[in-house]
């Protein structure tokens, strides 16, 4: 897995507001693990900011990205205390990242995703469409089932165990 402990924050939020049923935020976090890892695929390596980025960014934008890692596996009950801490420390990474877009449009592309918003999705579904999009957290399988009308995520009664053994080759 690439950036495991990344995805694997992303995964812990996701679940998170699953059980929170907050439907919309947990596409969010799961469009974001899924764009942070095509990023990471098509680098194929790590990129270096440029030396004209302070090096004090680059150490706050690692705390911060910790802290939230941290932040996002908290139990999904967590107090409205740890919803704020998250929202602060997400406005303070995003306000960093921008600075940082100013200096090195190059690294900044390669460190932050901006994938479409439930809401975008849903505008730009037609009427009779269906969009199912699955994701994978852990043993966990979630499933969205969006309309331009609706949404809603439910988790498959089947683990990632179970579903790789569905499609394993059998000897004849």
């Amino acid at each position: 897995r690439l950036q495991g402990a990344r995805i694997e924050a992303y995964e812990k939020m996701v679940a998170r507001l699953t059980c929170a049923g907050d439907v919309s935020a947990a596409f969010r976090y799961v469009e974001m693990a899924k764009a942070r890892v095509m990023v990471e695929m098509l680098a194929g390596r790590s990129v270096k900011p440029a030396a004209d980025i302070p090096a004090e960014w680059m150490t706050r934008l690692h705390v911060l990205r910790a802290e939230l890692d941290e932040l996002y596996q908290s139990p999904p009950d967590a107090a409205s205390e740890t919803r704020t801490r998250i929202a602060e420390r997400e406005a303070q990474l995003n306000d960093l990242r921008a600075r940082i877009r100013l200096r090195h449009p190059e690294f900044d592309s390669l460190q932050t995703v901006s994938p479409l918003t439930l809401e975008e999705v849903q505008t730009r579904l037609p009427v009779d469409v269906l969009l199912l999009e699955y994701f994978i957290a852990g043993e966990t399988i979630y499933v969205f089932w969006i309309t331009a009308t609706e949404a809603r995520i439910e988790t498959l009664p089947l683990t990632r165990a179970q579903l790789q053994r569905a499609f394993e080759k059998t000897a004849d």
